[in-house]
């Protein structure tokens, strides 16, 4: 279930990394402490399954409808349907728990607001249903004794608990309760996979109220056991860190997908840190291994950590940029001869290939700043490592934002195939959402402009004005390059419209005219740059068909086709767009 758009924008902290109770970890080798605490009746667990298919133990959970019943829970907010299915008091499924049951086999999480504590243990294949029908009867009993809300199920036709993956539930729970989820999962995941001393061979048994594990002796070796001679070493959860960043550059970032994902989604660049490699040198690595971009190592910087215990990982998130001044010359966005990230400070002209296409630009009068911020920045080509991605490809931030919003805009049936990026539990959706807030070129009218060099939001009136409105794929039409001006404040941007029905050139000018007009610029407020035809190939395969920007106008001489061609490639993400000066 899809939160609404409020609950995306970033949350105090990531997913699962907003532990709720106090962790108490002085307690954890107070053995008296917490038999007290175990044994008390305010004391609740957390019944865990042994790990599914993914390595990730799975997790009694009940509906948050239910929860809300048995803890008068009135907040909590449809989007998140899950909680989790505890069982009080926690020592009436004692004998039900793994590691020889009882306080051994508990995991203890910490201590709640009233000083109460909070367990999880495994649960013994065999002793599932008893557990399950524990925690229902426990919601039940807690929901009599509270006054009950009139939305809430009640105890009789509440559903009952079920078990899923704690990776699963995670996303549809709220985050303190993801959090508790997830450390429990991840730690319930480590026991079984720990039973022995890899070193010794040595069964071994919980430590530290379930934080560690520690090697059992057999005790014809104790005995013989030299004196002075060094305990059996302690075991700790393994924890393995993978660097998750996102690639940008001004109104740029590269985004990957994988195969295996659902169509449309699009996510941010993550991988492993190898033995002897800083988090630095992994994100480095990682971006140039699965999308052939070259990092700048000085464009490194951290943004937040978030656990993911699925079984054991540790995200570490970034920002980076590409190493922009390799792609001069190379075939990336804004191609051209020259340029690197602060190019232009010459002759912006030279962005340009030589001949036709700067002769066309100072014929029509684009003006050195329009060059500059259409054909910077020179983004290196990016290209998916057929073993890690099946595509990378750099997006412009203002098709991004309004992609997103329009997939958030769509019942849940509806959103099949249309792009979008993990949710709000993901920390890739963090440093995505975090890239979009730094643009500025936001407007509710849902077009926008956006560049480094621009200090403030385009106008409301320009951002109403389409940036591209072309034919559509499979056809051929003419096209014009037009500088819309709002004459309030003397912004412009610069714009690719075009039709199939167009007869002439002027005929799609007149349109651009009345659509400004029409929103309150004024048919004085667009200018034409020349023109040309363009070709939109028919889409294969459900991405862009290619678009080809060519030819020249009769009535307003060649547009410099590269600019309209960098315009289109904001706006048409998936389409391969080529120029040429070639034909009518």
């Amino acid at each position: 279930m899809q939160p609404p758009a409020a609950a995306l924008a970033p949350a105090r902290t990531p997913h699962y990394a907003d532990y709720p109770i106090d962790r108490a970890a002085e307690l954890r080798t107070d053995a008296q402490a917490l038999a007290s605490l175990f044994d008390a009746p305010q004391a609740r667990l957390l019944p865990l399954l042994a790990p599914s298919a993914d390595g990730t133990a799975r997790v009694l959970v009940v509906s948050r409808g239910a929860a809300a019943a048995a803890a008068a829970d009135t907040a909590a907010p449809a989007s998140y349907p899950l909680a989790p299915a505890w069982v009080r008091p926690a020592a009436s499924v004692a004998a039900s728990l793994a590691d020889g049951g009882g306080l051994p086999g508990a995991i203890f999480l910490g201590l709640d607001d009233d000083g109460a504590g909070v367990f999880a243990g495994r649960v013994r294949p065999e002793a599932a249903d008893a557990v399950v029908a524990a925690a229902a009867a426990a919601a039940a009993a807690s929901s009599i004794e509270k006054e009950e809300e009139a939305t809430a199920p009640s105890p009789s036709t509440a559903p009952p608990p079920i078990w899923l993956a704690a990776r699963t539930a995670g996303p549809d729970m709220l985050a303190g309760d993801a959090a508790l989820v997830a450390t429990a999962a991840g730690l319930a995941s480590w026991h079984a996979g720990a039973q022995f001393d890899g070193r010794t061979g040595f069964p071994t048994a919980p430590r530290r109220a379930g934080h560690s594990r520690g090697a059992v002796v057999p005790p014809e070796q104790a005995a013989s056991a030299s004196p002075g001679s060094r305990p059996p070493r302690a075991l700790y959860p393994r924890v393995d860190p993978a660097t998750i960043m996102l690639v940008r550059e001004g109104a740029w970032a590269l985004l990957g997908r994988k195969g295996e994902w659902p169509a449309g989604r699009w996510s941010t660049l993550a991988g492993f840190v190898e033995c002897g490699e800083t988090f630095e040198q992994c994100v480095a690595r990682e971006v140039l291994e699965e999308s052939g971009v070259p990092v700048s190592a000085s464009g490194i910087t951290y943004v937040e950590s978030q656990p993911w215990p699925f079984p054991r990982s540790l995200m570490v998130g970034f920002y980076a940029r590409p190493e922009v001044a390799a792609a001069a010359g190379a075939a990336g966005v804004g191609d051209g001869e020259e340029g690197g990230r602060n190019s232009g400070g010459g002759d912006p002209y030279a962005l340009l290939p030589a001949g036709a296409a700067r002769r066309a630009a100072m014929d029509v009068g684009v003006t050195p700043e329009e060059l500059r911020r259409y054909l910077l920045p020179r983004l290196p080509e990016a290209k998916a490592a057929s073993s890690e991605l099946e595509d990378a490809r750099w997006f412009f931030r203002g098709w991004v934002r309004r992609a997103l919003e329009r997939h958030r805009a769509q019942p849940a049936g509806d959103q099949d195939g249309l792009f979008h990026v993990p949710g709000h539990y993901s920390l890739g959706n963090r440093l995505v959402h975090g890239w979009l807030a730094e643009g500025n070129g936001e407007d509710a009218a849902g077009d926008e402009e956006e560049d480094d060099a621009r200090a403030s939001p385009l106008p409301p009136l320009l951002g109403s004005f389409a940036s591209a409105d072309i034919g559509e794929p499979g056809t051929t039409f003419k096209y014009v390059l037009l500088r819309v001006t709002d004459g309030t404040s003397g912004c412009s941007k610069l714009a690719v419209w075009g039709h199939p029905q167009a007869e002439y050139h002027n005929h799609v000018l007149q349109r651009a005219k009345a659509r400004a007009a029409s929103i309150g610029l004024g048919q004085g407020a667009v200018d034409v740059l020349g023109g040309g035809r363009i070709r939109r190939e028919a889409q294969a395969d459900g991405g862009g068909g290619a678009i080809c920007v060519y030819g020249y106008s009769a009535a307003f001489g060649p547009s410099p086709h590269e600019v309209s061609a960098a315009i289109l490639r904001r706006w048409f993400p998936f389409s391969e767009v080529t120029v040429s000066y070639d034909g009518y």
